[in-house]
C-alpha cells in the first residue's frame, strides 16, 4: 500500500492566512475548547484494541465524504477548481477500504458486509448529512469552509492525536498515518481559494455559522463514539456557548 501523494501547498498560502486570520482564529480556538470534551478525554486512556472499536462509526464517515466531494466537483463550472476536487477524490476514494483492511486484521468486525451492518449513529449521520447538505448547496465557499477548512481541520486534530497512541501500542496503518498529512494539506489549500471577506460581512458571518455548525456535528459525533451524548455549541468567536 503506497503512501498518499501530496502536491505541493500553494506560494500564496502566507497570503491566504493572513487575509482569513478571523477564519484560522474561529477553528482554533474550537480546537482548544474540544480538547476537554469527552471524546479527548477517554482517547487520551486508550491502550487496547478495544479503546477503538468506535472506528466502525468513523468507517461509515470516512465512505461516505468522496461522494460528496464527486458531487461538488460535478457541479462547480470552474475549471480551474477541477484539479483541488480531483486530487481531493482521489485521495479519499480508498480509504475507508483502508480503514476496513485495519479493522478486520484486528477484529473490530470480520467482513465489510458486518461493518455495514452496524449502522451509524444518530450523531455520525447527523454530521455525514451535514456534508451532503453542503455538497447540494453549489456554494462553493460554503464547502470549502465548512469542508476543508473546517471538518478537514478537525479531522487532522482527530488523527494527529490518535495515530502516536496508535503506533505506540503497535496499532498504527497507513490509514491513520496518511490522514495526519492529508487532511492537513487539504485544510490549509483550501484557503487559497477563499476569497477575502469582511469578517462583518453578511456573507462572511453566514460562512461562519455554517462553519459552527459542521464543527458542532463534528465534535458531538466524536463524544457519541464514547458513549456521551454532547454536542457543544460555540459562539461566533469559537468558545463555547454556556
Amino acid at each position: 500500500m503506497e503512501r498518499l501523494s501530496i502536491t505541493q501547498v500553494p506560494d500564496n498560502l502566507i497570503q491566504a492566512q493572513d487575509e482569513h486570520r478571523w477564519l484560522i482564529q474561529i477553528i482554533e480556538r474550537v480546537e482548544q475548547e474540544s480538547q476537554l470534551m469527552p471524546f479527548y478525554q477517554s482517547i487520551s486512556n486508550a491502550n487496547q484494541i478495544e479503546d477503538f472499536k468506535w472506528t466502525v462509526q468513523l468507517f461509515h464517515h470516512s465512505r461516505t465524504l468522496p461522494r460528496f466531494i464527486g458531487l461538488v466537483l460535478a457541479q462547480d463550472p470552474d475549471d480551474s477548481m477541477m484539479r483541488f476536487y480531483a486530487e481531493h477524490l482521489s485521495n479519499e476514494a480508498p480509504h475507508s477500504s483502508w480503514l476496513l483492511e485495519w479493522m478486520t486484521h484486528h477484529g473490530i468486525v470480520h467482513s465489510e458486509s458486518e461493518a455495514c451492518l452496524l449502522k451509524p449513529s444518530v450523531a455520525t449521520n447527523s454530521c455525514i448529512n451535514y456534508g451532503a447538505r453542503l455538497a447540494q448547496l453549489n456554494d462553493r465557499e460554503a464547502w470549502l469552509i465548512g469542508i476543508n477548512c473546517g471538518i478537514e481541520k478537525a479531522s487532522h486534530q482527530l488523527f494527529s492525536t490518535i495515530e502516536p497512541i496508535l503506533s505506540e501500542i503497535g496499532l498504527s496503518h497507513a490509514y491513520f498515518k496518511t490522514h495526519v498529512i492529508a487532511d492537513e494539506h487539504h485544510s490549509t489549500e483550501a484557503l487559497t481559494l477563499v476569497s477575502c471577506l469582511d469578517p462583518q460581512s453578511k456573507r462572511a458571518l453566514y460562512l461562519r455559522d455554517l462553519l459552527l455548525e459542521g464543527l458542532s456535528l463534528w465534535y458531538g459525533m466524536l463524544n457519541s463514539w464514547v458513549g456521551v451524548n454532547y454536542i457543544p455549541l460555540f459562539n461566533g468567536d469559537g468558545s463555547l456557548f454556556p
